[in-house]
């Protein structure tokens, strides 16, 4: 939850401005930084690397609102429940988030524990809290 280093805009398709589009910086695979500001250590990347698009933002949104916004199809990318699933346990975008490159914290867990923990959900019902 901070500014975006350098400073960029979404742009009209959601992938930059031109001359500046994610793929200006952003390439196939995480690049470590040397001898720039301390807060900086490596350039994220991957081969799909991309903003998610501006429907599927979460910040400001309850949980039982960002539930209901996962599985709604028009916010979601158009995937079923079980897309869904294959898309968090499978996806190498989704991936990065275990493997952020130096100076990002990856998060918790594994993603193949990620991937049962949405299927659990998705088998019980995929309820969402109110």
């Amino acid at each position: 939850m901070h500014p975006h280093q350098p400073p960029v805009s979404r742009g009209e398709g959601g992938m930059g401005m031109p001359g500046m589009q994610c793929n200006t910086c952003h390439g196939a695979e995480n690049v470590k930084i040397v001898g720039q500001a301390e807060t900086i250590k490596s350039i994220p990347g991957n081969p799909n690397w991309h903003l998610a698009p501006i429907e599927m933002a979460w910040e400001g949104k309850s949980l039982g609102a960002i539930c209901n916004q996962i599985k709604d199809p028009q916010r979601n990318g158009g995937r079923s429940l079980d897309e869904i699933v294959e898309h968090m346990a499978h996806d190498d975008l989704v991936g990065w988030g275990w493997h952020p490159g130096d100076g990002r914290e990856p998060v918790p867990g594994t993603q193949e524990a990620f991937g049962e923990l949405i299927k659990a959900w998705v088998a019980t019902g995929a309820a969402c809290p109110s």
